[in-house]
């Protein structure tokens, strides 16, 4: 064993010292150098290689989507679902109860999409409820693609008095591929 290894790092008995005799060319923390062999670095280079590769490769969609929650106003288009569909707000039927007013019920607001993909259009109709203990969800399906679609909110709601007109509103939607 060479006593130039024994010397700089008195940790190293004979065992740990045999493999590092075989090496040259870098050095350790102790200070001994040592070489990687070639055939070690080939092994490095192509598995960096394959990753690299590997990392390139085009990705497959996956489905479901996570949402894609956006507000809408009315007569505008948005892209929801990882771009895959247009959806724009094309009628509003609001008979929510005002704030500041007795109604005998409720109410509710109708909410008529067309949603858009690859060049078709479809309606899709949803009603919330004046008061929704949850956002009301739909199921449709275009161009062989089922969506869910989620009314979480119409704005502004109606008050006693004041009229609201339709360029006023928007909904809050998300949308998710199923």
């Amino acid at each position: 064993m060479d006593k130039r290894l024994r010397r700089k790092s008195p940790l190293i008995n004979d065992v740990a010292a045999v493999p590092l005799q075989r090496f040259a060319g870098l050095k350790n923390h102790t200070g001994v150098t040592i070489t990687i062999p070639t055939f070690m670095k080939n092994a490095f280079l192509s598995l960096a290689f394959l990753g690299l590769m590997a990392s390139c490769s085009q990705q497959t969609a996956v489905a479901p989507t996570q949402p894609t929650e956006q507000k809408v106003a009315y007569q505008k288009s948005v892209r929801l679902a990882g771009n895959s569909l247009g959806l724009k707000v094309a009628q509003i039927a609001d008979s929510r109860c005002p704030i500041n007013a007795r109604c005998i019920t409720a109410g509710a607001v109708k909410v008529q999409f067309e949603a858009s993909a690859q060049g078709t259009t479809q309606a899709v109709d949803v009603t919330l409820p004046a008061y929704p203990e949850k956002p009301v969800e739909t199921s449709f399906t275009i161009n062989n693609q089922t969506y869910r679609l989620t009314l979480n909110e119409v704005l502004p709601y109606p008050e006693a008095g004041k009229e609201i007109k339709l360029e006023e509103y928007t909904v809050q939607v998300s949308v998710e591929k199923q």
